[in-house]
């Protein structure tokens, strides 16, 4: 392989396309967001005033299993927009030279913005799993 060949394909791996950018930055408010909506909404389903005798249930499934499963996923997602924008940081460090400080400097500030989000997200996406496993629906 050549000496360019090798330089194009290094510079194409530690290239960030757009959509891993905005999913390291925007990947745990949009998990948080759907979780919250989803979770409220099977606690709507469950704890209406026509659900009857299976108001614990969903489906033949206990409600705090169902959130339970819904927490893991959408933690999962968070956590992965996470490990998207710590690449994304070091990427963002790393191509300084080749983008350009005015863009690499956008670059980091995003990857640095979407790691703390995501962070944060993720951990209100477990808190909030962890009260609906202790507490449980139609509490309120």
């Amino acid at each position: 392989m050549s000496v360019s060949a090798q330089a194009r394909e290094q510079a194409d791996t530690s290239r960030a396309g757009p959509a891993f950018t905005w999913f390291a930055v925007l990947g745990g408010i949009v998990a948080w967001s759907l979780f919250t909506v989803v979770v409220w909404l099977l606690d709507e389903i469950v704890c209406s005033p026509g659900a009857g005798a299976t108001a614990s249930e969903l489906l033949g499934l206990p409600f705090t299993a169902a959130a339970a499963v819904l927490t893991a996923a959408f933690a999962a997602v968070a956590a992965l927009s996470g490990l998207a924008a710590w690449r994304l940081l070091g990427q963002a460090r790393a191509a300084g030279d080749r983008l350009g400080e005015p863009r690499a400097g956008r670059l980091r500030f995003m990857a640095a913005v979407g790691l703390g989000s995501d962070l944060l997200h993720l951990a209100i996406i477990l808190y909030f799993g962890g009260a609906l496993a202790v507490i449980g629906p139609c509490l309120r």
